[in-house]
Formats: structure tokens, sequence, C-alpha cells
């Protein structure tokens, strides 16, 4: 930490866009987890292992890749809070065009653009994530993806090399950028990335992403899930993958949880990727597909969605001409004007000079300013209007009007009830589909004579493997069920024999 009486280096660097959405994701780090999925993790574990199977086109073959993930003693594993942190500093870098290894910043502004709230709690968390990340050590083994000569290489390295942490500096103290100079800020503190990192950075080995979507994100699985297919989408808009390896290797679930819990946990991410438009819905049976015994494939579908941003407000022009629908509507405007605070004169003046929806739209843009305690409104929000439709202030590109937010709340609903007749209808067919097949088994089974009954139940038995063996022999419900399945296996064999 720095001294309180020491001189830090001092820099000036570009201000956080208001409206930061355009982010940048490294593919490396979209492909495999960098720490534990969760919030907390059991403190003796140092060491994270993933791994999974590739086709490399320069070799025409299946490689293996492997990612091992060492803490340091003192702070552990990365956790799902470190990972946002480490997407701020590369949005960051972003912000600074990539422009140096060395990136100076401030933790206020890395907390502004994490959204968090601007308290103590939120310093110690960036400090803790710092602290994890500097002492963190990745192994990666035929995984990491060299830019510059397109080949899956190792990489042994610490993500950051070097961090410094001016103590004094926050949002009271520090330094302020003079009037008129709102585009930068000043940061003492700073961040070093290691060099294969920033070598990744500058050689394009990186991802455009909607940064805006990502924290919108409820649940770190679906934050991870979505990097994940947001990358993998680029060559196909249709993905399917095996249900443990996209779960265990690719998502960081624990791999001590059974497949009802992998499905549970993954589809509770993929209905809000569903909800965001980001993944097109898709029934139960559809989206999980059972291939054998302990094998399961999930499958994805891009959604064909684009974010609805309002249209530019139509250019302010002089109104000529005007007709008796023109005239009523300047009537009902220039008393919404009014009733905004802005003097009767110059209502009637601007509703003479603007359209209506025009000025509607202004309206609505200072009642969310408003409402949102918008310092840009707080002093004089009669005068920021007038300002707005005389300059075209354009609206935010999250601003929703009533309509567009009833219609949406409209869609919401609609979609809901679209998924609850879908799921409906799904469970009708499976039920019906277990009965028929019921009914086709105990009919097999009331056609064998009794002799030839017991024999065949007995050669069910025989062709148990281990795990039913092992079910078998503890008796009780287990057993029961067990057998059950061998016989209707059998059975379902011996039919489809003729």
């Amino acid at each position: 930490m720095e001294e309180p009486d020491a001189k830090p280096e001092m820099r000036a660097i570009p201000a956080l866009p208001e409206k930061f959405s355009e982010g940048r994701d490294e593919l490396n780090f979209a492909e495999f987890p960098l720490g534990t999925i969760a919030e907390r993790i059991d403190p003796a574990v140092k060491t994270l292992h993933f791994e999974d199977r590739i086709f490399d086109k320069s070799k025409n073959d299946w490689i293996p890749r492997k990612l091992t993930i060492t803490g340091s003693d003192a702070y552990g594993l990365p956790t799902s809070t470190d990972d946002e942190v480490l997407l701020g500093l590369i949005q960051l870098s972003k912000i600074q065009q990539f422009k140096d290894r060395r990136v100076f910043f401030s933790r206020y502004q890395l907390i502004k653009l994490l959204r968090w709230p601007v308290n103590g709690q939120s310093y110690d968390r960036i400090d803790q994530a710092l602290n994890r990340w500097i002492g963190v050590t990745l192994y990666y083994q035929n995984a990491w993806r060299d830019r510059e000569t397109n080949q899956w290489v190792d990489e042994k390295f610490h993500i950051l090399e070097r961090i410094k942490i001016y103590s004094q500096e926050n949002e009271r103290s520090r330094p302020k950028p003079e009037a008129g100079q709102g585009s930068f800020e000043f940061a003492s503190s700073f961040f070093v990335w290691n060099d294969a990192v920033y070598r990744s950075f500058t050689s394009g080995n990186i991802k455009t992403l909607d940064y805006n979507f990502v924290l919108e994100l409820q649940s770190s699985i679906s934050r991870r899930l979505y990097r994940f297919l947001d990358k993998r989408f680029y060559k196909a808009r249709s993905l399917t993958f095996e249900l443990k390896n996209l779960a265990y290797e690719h998502i960081g679930l624990s791999r001590n949880s059974p497949v009802a819990d992998l499905k549970r946990k993954l589809l509770s991410a993929i209905d809000e990727l569903v909800e965001k438009q980001f993944l097109k819905p898709s029934p139960k049976e559809h989206r999980f597909r059972k291939e054998r015994a302990g094998v399961w494939h999930v499958h994805f579908e891009k959604a064909d969605f684009v974010p609805v941003v309002p249209k530019p407000s139509p250019e302010a022009k002089p109104r000529q001409g005007a007709s008796e629908a023109d005239r009523t509507d300047a009537t009902v405007i220039v008393q919404k004007l009014v009733d905004a605070g802005v003097r009767f004169e110059t209502a009637v003046e601007l509703a003479g000079k603007y359209p209506a929806d025009y000025i509607e739209s202004k309206i609505q843009l200072t009642e969310h300013l408003t409402n949102t305690k918008s310092k840009k409104v707080s002093d004089n929000p009669p005068g920021f209007l007038i300002t707005a439709i005389r300059t075209d202030i354009p609206l935010p590109r999250t601003f929703i009007t009533p309509e567009q937010k009833q219609a949406k709340e409209e869609a919401k609903i609609k979609r809901r009830e679209t998924l609850q007749q879908q799921e409906a209808k799904r469970k009708e067919r499976e039920e019906t589909a277990e009965r028929e097949r019921r009914k086709t088994i105990d009919q097999f089974w009331a056609s064998l004579p009794k002799g030839e009954r017991v024999s065949a139940q007995a050669e069910a038995i025989s062709r148990a493997d281990r795990m039913y063996q092992e079910l078998l022999a503890k008796g009780g419900s287990l057993a029961q069920a067990a057998r059950q399945n061998l016989f209707d296996d059998y059975a379902l064999e011996r039919l489809s024999q003729g």
C-alpha cells in the first residue's frame, strides 16, 4: 500500500462512458473456467482441473486439453465474484484501447464499472479479488490458443504480474478534472497484465462482449454459460455438448453433482438466457437427450434477437402549414409542457415549432432522468426539458417508453404461457408414451407361458452389469426397481427382435 504522505505517480485516464456496453472477452478465458463457480470455496481446496478433447484441423486429429489452476495458501482460489472483477479489468483495458500492459485505474472507477454499491465492502471485495488473481497460477497443457501461430500451446503464468493500490484514492479524495474535462479522470493505482495475456489481447484473440447483458444476468452459472456459448456461437447457431463435459469442464460445476442436479442447475441458467432472448426456447426433452446409461447431451440454439434500441428522434425543424389535427396535438402538448413546469408562453412557442411526438419523447426523457435522480435534471427539470427539445438531447439506449414497457410485459406473459402450454403438452406426451410402453411390456410377459417367463426373467437378471448387481444385492426398494428395469429392458429388446 502507498504511504499516506507519499506522492504517487498519477495518470489521466479515460472516464467511464455514461453507457458502456460493447465490452471485450479474451477467448481462452471464455473457454475454461478460471475458478470455482460458487461465491465461496473450501479453503482446503487449492487446485482445480479442467480438461476436454478438441479436434485440431492442423493435425487432423483429436487432442487432449487440460487447464490446472492453483491458488495461494493465503488467499486461495478465485470465486465467481473474483471472475467478475477480472472481466472488469479487461473492460478497463478495452476503454484504454489495450495500449499498455500497465493499466492505471482507480478502485472507485472499477466499482462503478461493475455496478456495485460504492461502500467499504465493495472496496474490500476488489482488494480480495486482486490478491487472489496475483497469487493464482494457470497451467495450460495444449489448451492456450496462440493467435499468432493459430496453434494450441502450453502456457504457464500468473494473469497479473504486479498490482499497486494507492490506498488514499477513493471517491472523495481522488483528484477531479477541471470543468470541461469530463472525458477523463485521474488515477494512481495500476495493475500489469502478464505478457502472454497481453499478447493475446493485442494479437486479436478477443471477441466483442455485450457487457451490459453480462451484468444483467443474475446467476454466476448464467454468466459463465453465456460467455462460453457466445464464443462457440461464432461458427454455428446450433450447438450440442455432452452434458457432464459442459457442466464439469466448461462451467465449473461440482464433479460430485449427479446428472439430475446438473440438469436442474443448468436449466435454471438456460431459462434466464431464454428469458433474455439469447437462446431459443426448447422443450426439456429436446434440450436434454439421453444417449445411453449415464450419458446425456444438451442442445442449444441461438435466438434471432436484436436488442430494441429506441429510434433516433426526428430532426427538430420548424413546422409549416399545420393542419387542424396538428393544432389539436399542439394544444395537448402545451398542457403537458405546462404540467412539466414550462412557462405557458415558452410551451406555446415550442409546440408551434416542433412535432408533438418529438416533444413527447423529450418529456418522457426528462421524467425518466428525474425518476432515476440524475444530476442532469435535479437542479432544474423544466430548464433541462426546454434544452432537450431545442438541442435534441438523445434518449438513453436503455430507455423504454411506457408503450414499449407494456409490450415487453405482454410478450413476457405470452412467452410464459407458451412455455407452460408446451410443458403441459410435453408431460401429456410423456405420460401417454409411458402408458403405451408399460402396456406393451406387460402384454409381452403375459404372453409367455409360466416356465418360459421364469427362464426369461432369470436371463434378464444374468445380464445385469456391476451397478445393477450391487443394487440387487442390497435388497429393498432399490433392488425391486433395479429388477423391474432389467425385466423392462429385456422385454423391449425381445420385442424389437420380432
